[in-house]
């Protein structure tokens, strides 16, 4: 069942992947990734500055790599995991790494129906996200956007807007 917080996004339903349909789903398209560390230099002031994702502000990590999506959005991750995920291919002359996904990757990806959602909304609690007084990262999502879920790690969790998802991902059959 989900759980009812309160938070900078008002009152959101917290959900977990095991209550959806959740199937296998492999990345279509891929990205742009630069280091933080080459977007900005000066260490000292990343404490200070925040990421906007369209699952919630991201502090930024000095170690992490900025992506840049299909239709311009924007996350981090690790090195380790971009590596795990994808291939690079090519450097652009303004040094972001262009990046396609692995074809034997695969994620485990369910659409979030209404039933689990309040004014249209729901959250999830994952490894990164929008970080809370008690520690834990929330994301925050919208009806009919869909989480993703790493099959391998499966703390490893993550939103997925919807039409980002229909153009970016296919379910395998």
């Amino acid at each position: 069942m989900a759980t009812d917080v309160v938070g900078k996004q008002g009152i959101t339903p917290v959900i977990e992947p095991r209550m959806i349909d959740m199937k296998r789903a492999k990345k279509t398209k891929g990205l742009q990734a630069k280091h933080v560390s080459s977007i900005v230099p000066e260490s000292r002031v990343l404490s200070g500055l925040t990421l906007q994702t369209l699952e919630g502000p991201q502090d930024l990590r000095p170690h992490g790599m900025v992506c840049i999506g299909i239709s311009g959005e924007t996350w981090q991750q690790g090195c380790d995991g971009l590596l795990k995920k994808y291939n690079i291919v090519s450097i652009n002359s303004g040094g972001w790494l262009h990046c396609e996904p692995k074809p034997d990757r695969e994620v485990l990806a369910g659409s979030v129906s209404g039933s689990f959602c309040s004014d249209g909304k729901f959250a999830i609690i994952g490894e990164w996200g929008e970080k809370q007084s008690d520690g834990t990262f929330r994301q925050y999502g919208k009806e009919g956007d869909t989480i993703c879920q790493n099959p391998e790690k499966l703390t490893d969790v993550w939103i997925v807007a919807k039409k980002i998802f229909e153009n970016s991902y296919k379910f395998v059959v």
